[in-house]
């Protein structure tokens, strides 16, 4: 029997399709538009007090080269989690990771493939191949960039069964597994059932791992075989799935014919009351009607009942949008009432909490704000001239010898709203700021030698001796000249020498790069003695 006892209410229109849409946190939604690769981020409760910003009222999270999956993958440690972008192409050669709107990296791609879903399960990042039918697991440990990975990696053996089948032969089992030296990720098939394998949905909660090919639907727990469960309309006819979600404790699934239904797992194979949608929601409500008034035509869905994305919220709420229209049901719209206890959402959001005052302090150094009492400068930077770097004095005197002795001394840049700081880029000085701030170490090779010089001066030898190591153990064909230049240029002469080593171990790939001719001949000569 379904139940309407809430109309949706439009938050938002936008200039084009939504086609992925993921929970951050309570609050927060990531999402992605057709025609546009980047993935954006907008706050529910925002939106729901009427604040808009133009045709996109997300913000900006990650700028992202290809069309892809937002996947949050909880870490652990100190950040907690991180957004990680699966390609949907197989020429990708790096994946965009970002913690937050305020930064962002990228990692070799652990394993290529054209994934069409994705999913975070047991560890692992699930992803969905419609060529041959399989989903690919890649642990998390491959997606992680090291100045964001705060546990140690499970030995290269470990294999955790999730079926009791698993041996050494696993064609059904369900596994997680470390990526082998070749990099191929351990798959299982998802064949059985499969009658539309272009369209295919993968979700997960924390026990249980659900697939669908918009027909039939199947779920697997830790230690069980599949099972499969169907969705029927009240009225006669097919039900075609077209998005899913998943929850902390279960599923939704949206379809072509605007019915919304739920899935918990407790009551998998349960009989009665479970088959029907627990909302239709209709195509000519006075919610639809108003988002396609607002917006061009652009926004009209082709098909006006179908469901293209939806994801769980707090407070019994779930959003789903309709082409370029976005929209909220359970409350909560425009100063409605939030239905908490009575609402017949069963499904609770799936979010990985991270520390509140790493999110604030994190904010303050990258936008400054209330708190922030200084303003730093990397004034030998000519790319840095508008970009400044926020903190709170007692914090940095507390810590840092050099800012101690700044802040305490007579000279007028202790007093002055902005600080120069000199021979140093805006990286460096921003990622030393940072550590200052939030105890975490963010290091990329193409500044981690400056962190090295800056931490000499500022007196902070343990984040030298971390930033030393990162730089040993990250030099590549891609940034060592950059590393050998800042070695020069500080006067570390046992980090050029492995710079030296690195060009020579490695000479087939790197004399290939137009930087390689720039080198100066006393650079070349011992290069080539090294050889």
């Amino acid at each position: 029997m379904s139940s309407s006892c809430a109309e949706p209410s439009c938050l938002a229109s936008f200039g084009s399709s939504l086609r992925q849409l993921c929970v951050l946190d309570e609050d927060s939604v990531l999402f992605c538009q057709e025609g546009d690769t980047n993935v954006y981020i907008v706050s529910v409760s925002e939106l729901e007090l009427g604040i808009r910003v133009e045709r996109n009222p997300g913000k900006l999270f990650c700028s992202v080269p290809y069309v892809g999956i937002p996947v949050v993958v909880k870490t652990g440690g100190k950040i907690g989690r991180l957004v990680v972008v699966v390609p949907q192409s197989e020429k990708v050669d790096k994946w965009v990771v970002a913690p937050d709107r305020f930064s962002q990296t990228s990692v070799p791609s652990p394993v290529k493939g054209p994934w069409n879903s994705a999913t975070f399960f047991k560890d692992s990042v699930h992803l969905y191949c419609p060529l041959n039918h399989m989903v690919h697991v890649v642990p998390r440990e491959k997606v992680i960039p090291l100045e964001w990975s705060q546990e140690p990696s499970p030995p290269p053996s470990a294999l955790e069964c999730q079926m009791r089948q698993c041996q050494d032969k696993p064609p059904g089992c369900l596994c997680k597994h470390v990526l082998s030296e070749t990099g191929c990720a351990k798959a299982f098939p998802v064949r059985v059932g499969w009658t539309a394998p272009q369209m295919a949905f993968l979700a997960s909660t924390a026990n249980c791992l659900c697939w669908s090919d918009g027909a039939k639907t199947y779920a697997s727990r830790l230690a069980q075989a599949p099972s499969n469960f169907e969705v029927h309309s009240d009225t006669e006819g097919e039900v075609q799935i077209t998005a899913m979600a998943s929850g902390e404790n279960g599923f939704i699934f949206g379809t072509r014919e605007g019915a919304v239904f739920q899935r918990v797992e407790k009551n998998w194979h349960a009989r009665s009351g479970q088959k029907g949608p627990f909302v239709s929601i209709p195509p000519d409500s006075e919610a639809e009607r108003e988002g396609e008034a607002e917006e061009s035509g652009s926004n009209v869905p082709a098909d006006p009942r179908r469901i293209d994305t939806i994801a769980v919220l707090s407070e019994g709420k779930f959003l789903f949008s309709r082409g370029g229209n976005l929209f909220v049901w359970g409350g909560g719209g425009r100063g409605e009432e939030v239905l908490t206890e009575k609402s017949p959402l069963m499904v609770r959001p799936r979010v990985y909490p991270v520390s509140p005052m790493l999110t604030s302090m994190r904010r303050l150094v990258f936008e400054g704000g209330d708190g922030a009492d200084v303003e730093m400068v990397a004034k030998d930077d000519p790319l840095s001239c508008s970009q400044r770097v926020f903190g709170i004095r007692g914090m940095m005197s507390a810590i840092c010898p050099f800012f101690q002795s700044t802040f305490k001394s007579g000279f007028r840049e202790a007093h002055e709203s902005i600080l120069p700081i000199g021979d140093t880029s805006f990286e460096a000085l921003r990622c030393v700021v940072l550590y200052l701030h939030t105890d975490v170490v963010e290091l990329r090779g193409d500044f981690a030698v400056d962190v090295i010089e800056l931490c000499r001066r500022f007196g902070l030898q343990w984040l030298r001796s971390e930033a030393r190591k990162y730089a040993k153990k990250n030099m590549t064909v891609d940034n060592w000249r950059k590393m050998l230049l800042a070695a020069e240029r500080h006067g570390f002469a046992n980090l050029r020498a492995l710079c030296i080593g690195f060009a020579a171990k490695n000479i087939q790939r790197v004399r290939d790069q137009p930087e390689f001719a720039e080198l100066s001949q006393e650079t070349l000569r011992e290069i080539i003695k090294v050889i």
